[in-house]
Order: C-alpha cells, then sequence, then structure tokens
C-alpha cells in the first residue's frame, strides 16, 4: 500500500489519466515525455484510456513510491534518452545526463571539420559518449576504456542496441597502457572525458538519489575536484593529444591554471544556460577550433 492508492483507484477514463499526467512534473519534477512513457509502460493496456488492472494499479503504486523516494525514473524505466537515441541504464553506472550532451555535441562538431582519425574515451560508463560519436561520426574509429565491469558489462549492451563497427571497448585504465600503446596516440587523435569533478568534501551533500545510484568513482575528484584533470593534461601535454571534456560550472580558473603550468591552451565553453562546462586542452602550437 502508498499513499497514491486512493488516487491510482480512482482513475477510471481519459480525464483521469490526464490529472495523473499533470502531476509527474508538478510532484516530482519529471520531464513530460518520461513520465508518459512511465506510466504506459505501468499500465500498457489502460493508459490515457480506461480503469487499470489490478496489477497495473500496483505498478502505479511501486512507480509513485519510487520517486517519493527520490529515485531517478530513468532506473525505473531502465533506459535513458541521450542524444536523440535510448540507452539501457542501471544503478551503479552513471547515469547520463543532458550537460554530456552539449560536449558530445562540440566534440561532433570537431571531429566533422578536422583530420581527426581516432578519439579516445576515459571511461565509457554506459557508453553513451563513445557510441554516439561512433554513430554521428562514422569515419571516425573511437576506442572506448573501462575499469568498472559493471559499466563495461552496460556498455556492451548498448552497443548491442547501436551496433557501429567504429566503437571498440577496452578493458582496463587507459593511464595504466598508454605508454605501451603510442600508435593510439597520433597526430590525428583527441581525447574525450566526462571526468569525476566533484570536490571530495562535496559528496556528502550531494542528492540521496545521486549517493544511493551512481558510482563515487565516476563523481569524486578528490580534494579540489581536479585530481583526474591533472593525470589527463599530463597525457595531453606528454603525447601532444588535444583533450576535450566536461567540467564543473565552478572549474575555469582552475583548470586554466592546471593547463598553463604545462605549457597548454585552455578554451573553456559555456552550455546553454552560460556555465562554463567543457574545455578544450591543447599544445601552444596547435591552432585548433570547435
Amino acid at each position: 500500500m502508498t499513499k497514491w492508492n486512493d488516487l491510482v483507484d480512482s482513475i477510471k477514463d481519459r480525464a483521469d489519466w490526464q490529472r495523473l499526467v499533470a502531476l509527474g512534473r508538478r510532484q516530482w519534477g519529471v520531464p513530460l515525455g518520461e513520465w508518459r512513457q512511465a506510466l504506459a509502460k505501468a499500465a500498457p493496456s489502460s493508459f490515457d484510456r480506461g480503469t487499470p488492472t489490478r496489477v497495473e494499479s500496483k505498478r502505479l503504486g511501486s512507480l509513485m513510491a519510487w520517486l517519493d523516494q527520490d529515485h531517478p525514473i530513468e532506473l525505473w524505466l531502465g533506459e535513458a534518452l541521450f542524444y536523440g537515441r535510448l540507452f539501457a541504464v542501471r544503478s551503479g553506472v552513471l547515469l547520463p545526463r543532458t550537460d554530456t550532451e552539449w560536449v558530445v555535441d562540440k566534440a561532433v562538431q570537431m571531429l566533422r571539420r578536422g583530420p581527426w582519425h581516432t578519439v579516445l574515451e576515459l571511461g565509457s560508463g554506459s557508453g553513451v559518449m563513445g557510441l554516439t560519436i561512433a554513430l554521428e561520426c562514422p569515419h571516425v574509429q573511437v576506442v572506448s576504456w573501462e575499469v568498472s565491469q559493471r559499466a563495461l558489462q552496460l556498455t556492451r549492451l548498448n552497443h548491442r542496441r547501436h551496433p557501429c563497427d567504429n566503437h571498440v571497448l577496452k578493458a582496463g585504465s587507459f593511464f595504466s597502457v598508454c605508454t605501451g600503446a603510442p600508435t593510439l596516440l597520433g597526430p590525428h587523435t583527441i581525447m574525450v572525458c566526462n571526468p569525476p569533478y566533484i570536490p571530495t568534501g562535496d559528496w556528502a551533500h550531494l542528492s540521496p538519489s545521486v549517493r544511493q545510484h551512481d558510482p563515487r568513482m565516476a563523481l569524486d575528484g578528490g580534494t579540489d575536484g581536479t585530481s583526474f584533470y591533472r593525470r589527463l593534461m599530463h597525457l595531453a601535454q606528454r603525447h601532444h593529444v588535444p583533450l576535450l571534456a566536461e567540467m564543473g560550472w565552478h572549474q575555469a580558473d582552475a583548470v586554466h591554471q592546471l593547463a598553463r603550468q604545462r605549457g597548454l591552451v585552455a578554451s573553456v565553453f559555456p552550455d546553454l544556460s552560460g556555465h562554463d562546462r567543457m574545455v578544450l586542452v591543447h599544445g601552444a602550437d596547435r591552432n585548433i577550433q570547435i
């Protein structure tokens, strides 16, 4: 039994469903499309038409109880929309977010304009970034590296959902193997990454939903949130390979400073809300534009 049982039991016709549809954003802030998708999944025979069956009523109550506990709607659905495609998601692997779509969009623009042959993705997560770039840029070879077995399994699942011959998934840490794989780091290679960039001290202040379902290793960027950027910029400097990465909205100054310390150039780009959310890092001797 949930506090929503009476509401669910009152559904008799399309007008009642419309009232329930309106509840999604008002009560939990769920986007309309995802909310309608969830309702249709919970009550496929009656949604938007008539009275739910007993089984459907139970599923509807469970759905609303799930949201009451601040769990992501994407995990109830088992999939999330990213760059116009549906990808499988699961707890324990970083959920796709619209901020990363912005990075992918810029990467696609860059790859379509420049003489790039290879994209190295450091940390595939669910696979949304690497697979999307591969699908949007079939002329480019995308090699994704991931250390988490759970994330590797999910990326493989999403690869089966969205097959592409130009995407390769590697198990392990690219930081550990890059010295033994110099051919991957040629002049026509770029690195892309959605690194962990949240300061360790901020972890406890994140929403319970994030702390419960997103892996800490994908979010915790060390004391000041820049530990992963330091390693990425070491690679960019040592191998003369440009880096395109997501960043925290407050980290522009820190990223610029890290780049200058290594003789690199950092260009920061705002998202549609005007917040600095992406950085392009490259050697001072290269003129790279997006």
